[in-house]
């Protein structure tokens, strides 16, 4: 046996004749009292260390903390893509706080925008589909608009409408 494990070490301690057991005798009392076994692991530990590292930092790289699916719309709203690359959210500053994910509270299907307005077509999350007005200047998020009266909105006439895949290759 190796000097530096003693615990794993027993003597055979052989009965009288009469008993046919045979008892074991520990050389140990406690796994850590002798240095040695704690020296020879800790050397073991160094050389786990540095594959230990890496394995628990590429363990959060679903987070995206690069920020390579992630772009800018206008600052500071930002159009995000899941991991599924189908998928889009909008980031950014919002006062609604339902339950859904993102900036609208759900998945961004059509946008438009220009310096002042980001203009979003939202799934149906379960709380309604429909267009969300972003004011970019006052980061606010109006309520559900449909079709019907985005097109009586004057203002919004100008912003070309891109599916969220379209959007997001163009930004990029």
């Amino acid at each position: 046996m190796h000097p530096d494990f003693p615990i794993f070490t027993r003597k055979i301690v052989h009965a009288p004749p009469f008993q046919s057991e045979i008892r074991f005798k520990s050389s140990c009392s406690t796994p850590f009292t002798n240095v040695g076994f704690l020296l020879s692991f800790m050397k073991y530990i160094n050389y786990l260390t540095p594959l230990i590292i890496p394995l628990l930092l590429l363990s959060c790289m679903d987070k995206d903390p690069f920020g390579f699916n992630t772009t800018a719309i206008v600052p500071p709203y930002e159009l995000d893509q899941w991991e599924d690359e189908t998928t889009y959210y909008l980031r950014g500053p919002s006062q609604i706080k339902e339950t859904g994910w993102g900036a609208i509270e759900g998945t961004v299907i059509k946008l438009g925008w220009n310096a002042e307005t980001i203009l979003v077509y939202q799934r149906d999350d379960g709380q309604g589909g429909g267009w969300r007005i972003v004011d970019v200047k006052k980061n606010t998020i109006s309520e559900i608009f449909s079709q019907d009266q985005i097109d009586q909105n004057a203002s919004l006439k100008s912003l070309t409408i891109y599916t969220a895949s379209d959007a997001w290759n163009r930004l990029k």
